[in-house]
């Protein structure tokens, strides 16, 4: 590559970079996150937890007690635990420091996933939208909330990518083989969710290294077969742990029991997943090109193959998430992370593909791509202003509390031990951490295994009842 033509595409690069940091920010400031404060009855509560540990602890045993706690909890994330503890030693309960950490994480992902997308030679816009449909919907929720981990999975799955495609872009293939793998094993000890990903992992290597060396798929196994067998003991290793010394059932919301194999939450699943990716444009635009294509009578059966391949990883990556989250049926967007990247991925690959063939078509399509996810936007914004706004409802109720009622007063908390099963347990945390209030009455109410029979969050109550 030329001179010019690599400061080219670094000044490309870098102006795409601070475009996209901008927006995030702007978009932080602008619907209030920066400055409203945590939103202690969801997730943030843990932070004030994590705090007292460190004063009444030090970090080394707070690191300790905290993988600890995930173990009886049966949750094994100790990259993301020791991750959160250190942000706490780090930033304390300054929650404007918190949300612009966890904005630079977001701009920083997406601005990786948009390399990758260039390291494939994907066109600069094509690969802006790769980028921008893996986060921006309901998912784009995790930049929001700065102890989903998630987040954390997802930068490093972002920086796996890249360092995969620079061992095939790059004259230093063996560093970058090595930073993959080591990003691959910190992403996959953030969340259980990322661990049965490794295996997509493995395959885009070795399609990766067959496209790059134009040899067959047969001849990349055998050639990436070290890589593989390491990435395969790390999968394996993580995986006989969860099964064996953890146990499959997990959290409510996902783990592995008879009734995920149920083909109505199999299908709920698939349903919530579709949701939000943009695969029918994807596959609308290649019946379109596959019709066009026949009637031309120009068939590309090369190209055919190459995207058949990327099918193949889509459907590996989708399966096991599908499953892993079918247990309760109630699946958000965001658990899905990280089977989206390979949706996003696979219309990436499909747009490229169809522009090759038909200029006109894929223009049409990119447009109308950019169109959809454009007007995603708003509700993006929406949904963080309402998170803000709750932050600082919460805050200011926490405030009249303490003005309202003496340290040894009791309060009585009147809650619905199903649909507010988190608010109920992080309220109770923050008012003795940060509050001093220790008095609590707690009175719940729904539709039965409570004290006061209500129906009045009875729908919602339906979807909680694995709890």
């Amino acid at each position: 590559m030329s001179l010019n033509k690599l400061s080219s595409r670094y000044l490309i690069n870098f102006s795409v970079f601070i475009v996209i940091i901008v927006i995030f920010f702007a978009a932080a400031w602008w619907t209030g996150l920066l400055t409203s404060g945590f939103r202690y009855f969801i997730d943030d509560s843990q932070i004030v937890l994590m705090h007292q540990d460190l004063s009444e602890h030090g970090y080394f045993d707070t690191l300790i007690r905290w993988v600890q706690y995930d173990r009886s909890v049966a949750r094994f994330r100790p990259v993301y635990q020791v991750n959160i503890v250190t942000l706490t030693r780090v930033f304390g309960l300054n929650s404007t420091f918190w949300f612009a950490y966890i904005t630079l994480l977001g701009g920083l992902t997406a601005f990786f996933l948009f390399c990758f997308g260039r390291l494939l030679n994907f066109s600069i816009s094509i690969s802006l939208i790769f980028s921008i449909s893996t986060l921006l919907g309901w998912q784009s929720e995790i930049w929001a909330r700065p102890l989903i981990p998630d987040a954390y999975g997802m930068f490093f799955l972002s920086t796996a990518l890249v360092f995969l495609g620079l061992s095939y872009r790059s004259s230093n293939s063996v560093l970058y083989k090595y930073l993959f793998v080591v990003s691959t094993l910190l992403m996959s000890l953030c969340k259980e969710s990322y661990i049965i990903f490794i295996p997509f992992l493995i395959f885009l290597n070795v399609f990766l290294f067959s496209r790059f060396n134009q040899v067959s798929l047969g001849e990349g196994v055998i050639k990436t077969k070290d890589l593989s067998l390491v990435l395969t003991f790390i999968f394996a290793l993580e995986l006989i742990y969860v099964i064996f010394f953890l146990g499959t059932g997990g959290t409510g919301y996902a783990g592995v029991d008879e009734s995920s194999f149920q083909i109505r939450s199999i299908l709920l699943a698939g349903y919530t997943f579709l949701q939000h990716s943009l695969l029918e444009i994807a596959f609308l635009g290649l019946a379109v090109f596959f019709v066009l294509q026949k009637i031309r009578r120009e068939p590309d059966l090369s190209i055919y193959q190459e995207l058949a391949y990327f099918f193949v990883l889509l459907i590996l990556a989708l399966v096991p998430q599908i499953l892993l989250y079918s247990k309760s049926g109630i699946t958000a967007g965001f658990y899905l992370f990280p089977a989206i990247v390979v949706a996003s991925l696979f219309i990436a690959k499909s747009l490229s593909f169809i522009s090759q063939g038909s200029r006109h078509l894929g223009l049409l399509l990119v447009i109308l791509t950019s169109m959809i996810l454009l007007s995603k936007i708003p509700a993006v914004l929406a949904v963080n202003t309402k998170i803000a706004q709750d932050s600082r409802y919460m805050n200011k109720m926490l405030e009249q509390v303490e003005i309202c009622a003496d340290e040894d007063q009791k309060i009585l908390v009147v809650v619905n031990p199903r649909v507010r099963y988190e608010a109920a347990d992080a309220l109770q945390r923050v008012l003795r951490e940060t509050a001093d209030r220790n008095n609590l009455l707690i009175a719940t109410y729904g539709l039965d295994r409570t004290q006061f029979y209500s129906n009045l969050l009875e729908e919602a109550e339906k979807q909680f009842m694995f709890l």
